[in-house]
């Protein structure tokens, strides 16, 4: 029985990885997104940015309930 709880396991690590991976190239983007709002007074960029936030905590939230 102990393979079959470490192959659940692994995979639940394996999803967790690429759902912290999914949430950094967001926050890659966002941070991006925001120096351009900022360089070009651009109030479009920014609030597409406060979206992305948004989505951001979402996943956040799920993760913590998760773990």
């Amino acid at each position: 029985m102990p393979g079959h709880t470490d192959k659940f396991y692994e995979e639940d690590l394996q999803e967790l990885k690429q759902d912290i991976l999914k949430m950094g190239s967001v926050a890659e983007d966002m941070l991006a997104m925001a120096m351009k709002s900022l360089v070009e007074r651009d109030n479009h960029v920014a609030k597409e940015v406060m979206k992305k936030i948004t989505k951001l905590m979402s996943w956040k939230w799920s993760l913590m309930i998760v773990v």
